[in-house]
């Protein structure tokens, strides 16, 4: 299967992502824009990369919010996206858009994934603190790693700047 093959037949499983331009569907149009990676499986999103570099259109015309084209084929291809999950992907490339390379899990897992194998670059955080399961905890809003280490010394900090007040 690979975005080619998908074109003409398309039937999106989320009735909610009835997204309709000039007779084809949101999803139409973003595999349209994507090329097929022979090595890595990827269908590689050629259109605007957005900020931060995902794939990104807009489905409501001019003027209308973007939406990442990844999150679009996903709940066009695979179903909704549950409330609460994000869509990794597996194979770390941000601007694909292969169903078959995407997943549904929660932003603790995406960061997870990622750092276990190696996305993340870095071992440690900007004061040296090795980013370890016992020394790390990620961030529920932004999903970001943060040492647990420095959150410490940042509470120590601030409780003796109130004591010394």
């Amino acid at each position: 299967m690979n975005p080619t093959s998908l074109r003409p037949q398309m039937e999106t499983k989320d009735s909610s992502v009835k997204l309709y331009v000039r007779g084809m569907s949101a999803a139409e149009r973003i595999l349209w824009r994507c090329y097929e990676d022979s090595e890595s499986g990827c269908w590689v999103w050629t259109g605007d990369p957005g900020c931060p570099r995902y794939g990104q259109m807009r489905i409501g015309g001019a003027g209308s919010r973007k939406e990442a084209t990844h999150r679009l084929v996903y709940a066009a291809l695979r179903g909704p996206i549950p409330d609460g999950l994000v869509i990794n992907h597996l194979c770390f490339n941000i601007r694909c858009v292969n169903p078959g390379h995407l997943e549904a899990v929660t932003a603790r897992e995406n960061v997870l994934y990622g750092r276990h194998n190696g996305w993340h670059g870095r071992a440690a955080c900007l004061h040296g603190h090795t980013y370890t399961d016992e020394n790390t905890r990620v961030d529920p809003k932004s999903g970001a790693r943060k040492c647990k280490t420095c959150d410490r010394n940042r509470a120590q900090e601030y409780r003796d700047r109130k004591r010394a007040a």
